[in-house]
Parts: structure tokens; C-alpha cells; sequence
């Protein structure tokens, strides 16, 4: 299963129960930070509303001590705390293109889309998300940048990416095989648990890939079905 479900809602602060108490945390844990208030950003769905925070987000090393600042905006949809927020680098640290996983405009691919729908399904604060991701990326673009790259993990780009992730969720590398399971995933609205596995082993998909098909339901099933084009 992929490392997904760690990140949901692990905060063990009980006092932030609504956006308002994760604002506040967010700010006072990071102090370049502001709150603009709600805001519409186009994105590739068109343009949406979302609670805009932006200034200066510093990197920090073990001891508290600044690494290096970067200029962002974040961005957090209004469906919170089912919605994964965008990150836009503003600066010019690392160059706009796929070796940074940036793009041409400075939204920033943290997570591969599919994780990122899972993780909106199971609720994410925002504080987890900046003390998460933000350290996660900027170390590792840094190092990209400056240092010895070659033990980096990342995904890799667009249709390449999405395969990666299909490999890595059944555990099968032949196209004919990922092409079957998500031909059989298809055939019901939802994951059933006495349902035969997708991958076609005899055992019922709550003894094989149950997880793996809760996690593909976060996705939405058109995304899934145009998915199949890439194992012909």
C-alpha cells in the first residue's frame, strides 16, 4: 500500500477543530506567514475559491537555525479539511519546470494527484500539511539544486508518474495486468469486500486489495476509466 494515510488528520493537538484554530496554529508556528483572507486562483480546474495565505516560509534546520527563506502563497480550498492545498512559489530559488516539479506559473506538485485525493477524503489540517510537505520539498529541491541528487526519490512526470503509482498500488508491472485490475475495479460503483480481488488471485478483495481499492475510490471513476489508455 502506498504511504498515504499517515498523513490524515495526525496532528495530536486537540484544540484545532475547525480552519480558524488551524489558522492560528499556522501562523504562530510560522511567522512569515499571513492571512489574506479568501481569494479566487485558477488553477486547472478554472477558478476557485480558496483561504489565501502568503509572505515568507523559513526552513529551519534540526536546531531552529534558518536554512532559507522562500516567497509563497498557499492555498486552501473552502472545502477544508477534505481538500489538499496548492503551494505557489513566488521567487525565483529553483527554475519553473518539471526538474523542480514546478510549473511555468510557480504551483509546486507536492503529491501525486491520486494521493492527494486520498488524503483530502480523510480530512488534512493545515498545520500537518506545512509542517509536512513545505520541510519535505524545499529540502529536497535544495539538494536537487546544490547537492548530490542521486539518492532523491520522486515521482516521475505526468502519464509516467500515474503508471509508476499503478505498478506501485497493485504490485503488478505488465501492462495487461494493471489494464485487467482496473477493468474489474470499474464494473462496480463502489469496493465491495466480499467482491473476487481485481487482481484476479482467488481471495476476496477485502483479503487482497481492499486498501488499494479504497484508496482508488477518492479518485474519481472518468479519471480512472481515461487512465486505461495508458496500458494499451
Amino acid at each position: 500500500m502506498l504511504p498515504v494515510t499517515n498523513l490524515i488528520l495526525r496532528t495530536s493537538n486537540k484544540k484545532i477543530k475547525n480552519f480558524e484554530d488551524d489558522k492560528d496554529s499556522v501562523l504562530k508556528l510560522n511567522p512569515g506567514l499571513r492571512y489574506d483572507g479568501i481569494v479566487n486562483i485558477r488553477n486547472k480546474k478554472g477558478v476557485e475559491k480558496f483561504n489565501r495565505f502568503s509572505g515568507q516560509y523559513y526552513l529551519l534546520d534540526e536546531n531552529k537555525q534558518l536554512i532559507e527563506s522562500f516567497e509563497v502563497v498557499i492555498g486552501v480550498d473552502i472545502k477544508y479539511p477534505n481538500s489538499f492545498p496548492i503551494l505557489i512559489l513566488l521567487d525565483d530559488h529553483f527554475e519553473k519546470s518539471d526538474k523542480y516539479h514546478i510549473n511555468e506559473k510557480g504551483f509546486v506538485c507536492l503529491e501525486h494527484t491520486y494521493i492527494a485525493n486520498a488524503i483530502a477524503a480523510g480530512g488534512l489540517r493545515l498545520v500537518d500539511f506545512v509542517d509536512y510537505y513545505l520541510p519535505r520539498y524545499f529540502s529536497w529541491a535544495l539538494v536537487k539544486k546544490f547537492g548530490d541528487a542521486s539518492e532523491l526519490e520522486e515521482w516521475d512526470h505526468h502519464d509516467k508518474g500515474t503508471i509508476e503509482l499503478y505498478q506501485i498500488l497493485t504490485g503488478v508491472s505488465s501492462k495487461e495486468g494493471i489494464s485487467a485490475f482496473l477493468e474489474r475495479y470499474l464494473t462496480e460503483p463502489k469496493p465491495r469486500r466480499n467482491t473476487p480481488c481485481y487482481c484476479g488471485a482467488d481471495a476476496k478483495l477485502k483479503d487482497c486489495h481492499w486498501k488499494e481499492a479504497v484508496f482508488l475510490h477518492s479518485t474519481p471513476r472518468a479519471q480512472i476509466k481515461k487512465d486505461l489508455g495508458l496500458f494499451e
